[in-house]
């Protein structure tokens, strides 16, 4: 696949600095955003991997089309921060690095693109027709695929050598409540969120069976506390599943499938990556318009990064751990940032940055730029604009107020 080669000396030359470094993330390292890519300004994008052995990235997007949805695929060289190619198919989507390979999972369909040509080669009968698939997770070790279904809150199981579905497991819990997966290719354990139930399902790989379910409505401590799983990521080498809900990340010890520990994150967790190399976690918050950088050999929340105060929606998180950068997509935006350390500030992460201003080439050709911001810890927006009476997150986006309905409390037995 053509890459465009402009400037690529000094993006390879900042891409080294950064990845030569794998100390763990800490309070003297800055994080901003370094730069935003335009998407779209349809339903924004849905989603987002990257395959570090490329440095390409790939963003699942939905665009109106005349009366219709058109879903699509787009390839973004990481080098340069542009569009490549743009794919059809897709609302959810996955990657597997060691072959190239990337799935793209629509209500219907299940398409298998090349890498290397970004040409579809394959639609996969899954059996999740109509079952509303929310997540895909890619065992490279094992070539095998898991596609969560929403609607059944079940898993089908696709061996990517033959492209075939080989199993379907039930998760278990309420019908709906599924909503994110993980694979650690280490111990061959696949770990699905099941948002309703407050639970995370451990699988087998090997037997395609639950083993266990935990449950992360209980602090280290034993209280009861509201917990909706959203996003769920698992850094293999420690060992350690980490899961986002609406104001705290549970980190779990996968090889006791206990809750070790609690970090409050404010408001809106929604999805979570992990760069392994650094052992840092990335969670994104929703109605806030932040990201939220973690320690996690400290397991302590080290700095906040804001790049759409006026139009907040990120929702789905990638990392590459090669050149440490995460890429977080924007609902309301329509717009892809690319975060990661950044050269000046204060280096603390507890207080404003003064970090450089970066020029940032967007996808239609405009060359803007902005600042690369990071704000406090303890801050003005550690929680969303709320209506209590109506029990309503209220969101400004362009002058006009947007509601999101945040679930009600589960009652919880003693």
């Amino acid at each position: 696949m053509a890459r465009a080669t402009f400037g690529l000396a000094v993006v390879f030359a900042l891409a080294a600095a950064l990845a030569g470094t794998t100390a763990p993330a800490s309070a003297e390292t800055n994080y901003g955003v370094t730069a935003v890519i335009a998407i779209d300004d349809g339903f924004g994008p849905q989603g987002v991997v990257v395959n570090p052995a490329t440095d390409t990235v790939y963003v699942a997007d939905s665009t109106f089309v005349g009366p219709g949805i058109n879903n699509r695929v787009l390839v973004i060289d990481a080098r340069t921060n542009t569009v490549v190619h743009t794919i059809d198919g897709g609302g959810i989507i996955g990657v597997d690095p060691s072959t190239n390979t990337i799935y793209a999972a629509g209500l219907n369909t299940l398409s298998v693109i090349d890498g290397a040509t970004d040409a579809v080669i394959a639609i996969i009968a899954d059996g999740s027709n109509g079952q509303q698939p929310v997540a895909l997770a890619v065992d490279s070790s094992t070539h095998v695929l898991y596609v969560a279904n929403q609607l059944t809150s079940s898993i089908s199981v696709i061996d990517t050598t033959t492209d075939t579905m080989t199993a379907t497991i039930d998760v278990g819990g309420t019908k709906g409540g599924l909503s994110a997966l993980a694979v650690d290719p280490a111990t061959n354990t696949i770990y699905a969120a099941n948002t309703d139930d407050g639970t995370v399902s451990v699988i087998d790989g090997s037997t395609d069976t639950v083993m266990r379910t935990i449950d992360v409505t209980r602090n280290p401590m034993g209280t009861i506390v509201d917990r909706d799983p959203m996003g769920v990521a698992v850094d293999p080498t420690t060992d350690t599943l980490y899961v986002a809900d609406y104001r705290s990340v549970s980190v779990i010890n996968g090889a006791t499938d206990t809750v070790t520990d609690t970090i409050e994150i404010g408001a809106d967790g929604q999805a979570v990556a992990v760069d392994p190399s650094t052992h840092t976690i990335y969670v994104s918050r929703y109605s806030v318009g932040t990201v939220v950088v973690i320690d996690g050999t400290t397991d302590t929340m080290i700095a906040k990064v804001s790049y759409s105060k006026s139009a907040p929606g990120p929702s789905t998180v990638a990392v590459n751990p090669t050149t440490h950068t995460a890429y977080v997509t924007n609902n309301f935006g329509g717009t892809l940032a690319v975060i990661g350390p950044v050269l000046g500030g204060s280096g603390s992460g507890s207080g404003p940055g003064s970090a450089a201003t970066t020029t940032v080439a967007v996808v239609s050709g405009v060359t803007t730029t902005i600042p690369a911001a990071i704000l406090p810890i303890t801050g003005e927006q550690d929680r969303a604009p709320l209506d209590a009476a109506a029990g309503i997150i209220v969101v400004v986006l362009a002058g006009v107020a947007l509601r999101r309905r945040r679930r009600p409390a589960r009652p919880r037995a003693g």
